[in-house]
Parts: structure tokens; C-alpha cells; sequence
């Protein structure tokens, strides 16, 4: 039935607003690695592979600081929603990491580190636990935070970067969003290395240095604002996709971030007299 009503032209299932639907997305990955047969030969595969790759290159993915927002409002996963919601990042997280396992892709580990590092970094509180979410607006606008206007990127970015900017990211001076610019992947990356004839080595360089100098500008932004509270539920799916992922992945950091969310579940949401979890914090 997935593979029946999925988006064939825009991947993922349903029009706009577009939700990742990650459930439907794990159930198709536990599908294909029972399968004994080829991956292209799997209709699965091609469903969840088109799915993962046009969000990944969409606005939707946080293309400078990692993560995703809780949906599209198009069909196409360009223009976001831009709350994010924390676990839009663990379902998302476990199941790149699902088809990077089947597949060995290096772009779906790409996202799986974005993604959780970003989490890490940004929702991780100093007890432990994850926050739950951050929301769309900032300055009195949605989205503010995560667009650019090409003046605003001409102005931290020199003629060299600028190009490369628009290149990789799709940014021009009309903008895709109200007159400014959400970064995207209009092309894969090995396509925007060979039109700027870089070598894949110099590309990843310079795209490491252009996202860190765009986060670094954004940072200097007023930031959305943050939902504090801690959900056991959402939590426990952090724990599970950081668990995976740095046994996998070979990152101690992952499996420290579960020692402390999981301690701090244990000390402060766990009722010892019912042997419940509390649901928030």
C-alpha cells in the first residue's frame, strides 16, 4: 500500500503539508533488508530512497545547521515549517542510519551526523535530557532565523563564495521564499562539484567552510524560541537513535549523550513505586 501511494515525482506519500510520516519510512527499510533481492530490483528501495533524498535536499533539511523542520507546506519539500521538533530528529536519524546500512551511501551519513550532532550540540540540556522543540518564529517572522537574502549573503560572503553559494545551495537574488532564500540542494553534490570543476576533495573543503561561516552569521541572529520541557517519550527516541548510531558509527560521543539522557530518565522520571516513567519534566 506504501509503495502504491507514494509522491513518484516529489517522494515521500500525501501532498501539502508534507510530514516525513518516519514510521512508514522505518517499516519500509525493515522491509528491504528482508528482501533477498537486489536493491534496485525493489520497489521499497526506490520508495524510501527517493524519500530520504529529497528531503535531505530540500528545505526542510536544515542545510547549515542539521536536523529537520516538522514539515513541509509544499509537496515538494521546499518551503518548511520551520519548527523543529525533537523527535522528528531521532526517527529521522534512525532511519537514515537504516539505509545507510543497506545501501553504505556516504550522503545518508552525512545526514545521520548532521542531524544528531545538531541535536548534541543545541537541544541537549546541561542535566542530560532533550529539550523538545524550537519554534518556527523569530524577530516577528517564520523563518527568519534559517533565510537569507542574497544581500545578506553578499555581505559575508566574498564574489567566490557568493558563487558557490548559489551554485550549491540554489540561492539567487529573487529568493524561493518571500524575497529571500531557503537553502536547498538543487543538484546532488557530486554535480555541483563538476560544474564548479572542483575535485570531490576541494568541494567538501570549501562546503565545510561556507556552512560554518553561514552558521556562525546565523548564530549572531536572535534565535528562535526554545520549548524547555522534557518528554520521556521523545527522549527514549533520541536514546535509541544516538545508541545506534554510535555503535555503527564508531562515535563515543553518541554513547555518552545516552549515559547522561539515560540517568537523567531514570533519576528524575522514573516513579520506583509504580515502575512508570513520568511523561514530562
Amino acid at each position: 500500500a506504501l509503495v502504491r501511494h507514494a509522491d513518484s515525482e516529489h517522494g515521500g506519500f500525501g501532498e501539502a503539508p508534507k510530514f516525513p510520516q518516519e514510521p512508514n519510512l522505518r517499516l519500509l527499510a525493515e522491509h528491504v533488508a528482508r528482501d533477498t533481492r537486489p536493491l534496485a530490483d525493489q520497489p521499497a528501495w526506490i520508495v524510501l530512497r527517493d524519500a530520504l533524498d529529497a528531503m535531505r535536499a530540500g528545505g526542510i533539511h536544515d542545510q547549515i545547521g542539521g536536523g529537520f523542520h516538522r514539515y513541509a507546506t509544499d509537496a515538494a519539500w521546499q518551503v518548511p515549517h520551520f519548527e523543529k521538533m525533537l523527535y522528528n530528529q531521532g526517527q529521522l536519524a534512525d532511519v537514515y542510519l537504516r539505509a545507510w546500512q543497506l545501501c553504505a551511501a556516504p550522503a545518508y551519513r552525512r545526514v545521520v551526523e548532521d542531524t544528531l550532532d545538531y541535536v548534541l550540540r543545541e537541544m541537549q540540556a546541561p542535566d542530560g535530557g532533550f529539550y523538545s522543540a524550537t519554534d518556527a518564529d523569530s524577530e516577528g517572522e517564520e523563518g527568519r532565523f534559517f533565510v537569507w537574502r542574497h544581500d545578506e549573503l553578499a555581505a559575508v560572503l566574498d564574489a567566490d563564495e557568493l558563487a558557490f553559494c548559489e551554485t550549491v545551495f540554489g540561492a539567487s537574488r529573487a529568493g524561493n521564499f518571500e524575497g529571500a532564500n531557503i537553502l536547498h540542494l538543487p543538484r546532488s553534490l557530486a554535480e555541483s562539484a563538476t560544474a564548479l570543476g572542483l575535485s570531490r576533495e576541494a568541494f567538501d573543503r570549501r562546503l565545510g567552510s561556507l556552512k560554518q561561516r553561514l552558521y556562525a552569521v546565523r548564530e549572531q541572529r536572535e534565535a528562535p524560541l526554545r520549548d524547555d520541557k522534557h518528554i520521556a517519550e521523545w527522549n527514549a527516541m533520541l536514546i535509541g537513535a544516538l545508541a545506534r548510531a554510535g555503535h555503527a558509527l564508531a562515535r563515543a560521543d553518541y554513547i555518552e549523550a545516552v549515559e547522561l539522557a539515560t540517568d537523567y530518565l531514570w533519576q528524575v522520571h522514573y516513579d520506583a513505586h509504580t515502575g512508570l516513567l513520568w511523561r514530562t519534566s
